[in-house]
């Protein structure tokens, strides 16, 4: 049974009427821009982004419409009774169907059982990308989730892969199975200063929400990485980030966990975002 007083992101607890803080702030553009070289049909390009972006639903829409919208988001996809439904109020759609699938079958993940009503609503802006964070209660006012929704053309949407803090592999099987092929995650890094640092290595404490459990993991400091990191992970800060993870065995001694790529800070993909929205889904 769930605890009465707890708050999920869908699928994190949380204090009911604390509103999840989650920074979030996505950087960087990735162009890209496809041809057709067939002769027939005519030449068609995909959308570049970076485009000129069209006006957003918040851009568009009165503070009233935007609520509204954002309830409607989040009635639906915790009324949903499937996860094929509540993809109709996630970015990017049937294509999140399979990851929600996978990550519903891992252990303390559970689905919202009806919308009871919309305890709060925060409005954000980052990097040009509008967003709300809300928290919404069950139908027996007893269990909350928190949600981050971002503005298509015509509605408010739910980035259901930030809200849970989506990874390959669930935290905890990450941690004790310590695999060894790659693992994206989103994480928090806290860059550490050992007492006899090696100083060809930068390191880091990782955490993720939610969880007591801690690694330490390391990326060789002459690295474009590690400059990266230096600048986006202040020293002491915990900074969230979408990065990839991997385990390096060693003979006669434990795994070391090593920071191999930064897939976007923060952990709203801002491609994806501006990918939707430049193709009016």
């Amino acid at each position: 049974m769930k605890a009465a007083d707890k708050t999920h992101g869908p699928g994190t607890r949380i204090t009911l009427l604390a509103l999840l803080a989650l920074p979030l702030l996505a950087v960087g553009i990735l162009v890209a821009y496809k041809f057709s070289t067939s002769a027939s049909p005519p030449v068609t390009a995909t959308p570049r982004l970076d485009s000129p972006l069209p006006p957003n639903f918040m851009e568009t829409s009165s503070a009233a419409e935007v609520r509204a919208s954002t309830e409607a988001a989040i009635r639906g996809f915790m009324n949903a009774t499937t996860d094929a439904e509540r993809c109709r109020f996630v970015l990017g759609g049937a294509s999140v169907l399979p990851r929600m699938a996978e990550f519903h079958q891992r252990p303390n993940s559970p689905s919202p059982e009806g919308f009871g009503s919309l305890l709060d609503v925060g409005l954000a802006a980052f990097s040009g990308i509008p967003i709300q964070v809300a928290t919404a209660s069950e139908a027996n006012q007893q269990v909350g989730w928190s949600f981050i929704l971002l503005p298509l053309r015509d509605r408010m949407v739910i980035d259901w892969e930030a809200s849970v803090a989506y990874g390959t592999l669930s935290w905890p099987d990450f941690i004790s199975n310590q695999p060894p092929q790659a693992s994206d995650l989103r994480v928090y890094l806290k860059r550490l200063f050992p007492p006899d640092p090696d100083p060809g290595l930068h390191v880091y404490e990782v955490s993720a929400r939610a969880e007591s459990a801690t690694a330490t993991a390391t990326v060789k400091a002459t690295t474009p990485l590690a400059a990266l990191l230096t600048a986006i992970a202040p020293p002491g800060a915990s900074q969230p980030v979408h990065a990839r993870l991997q385990w390096r065995p060693h003979d006669a001694s434990p795994p070391t966990l090593e920071i191999t790529d930064l897939l976007h800070n923060f952990w709203i993909d801002a491609d994806r975002w501006k990918a939707s929205l430049l193709s009016g889904e």
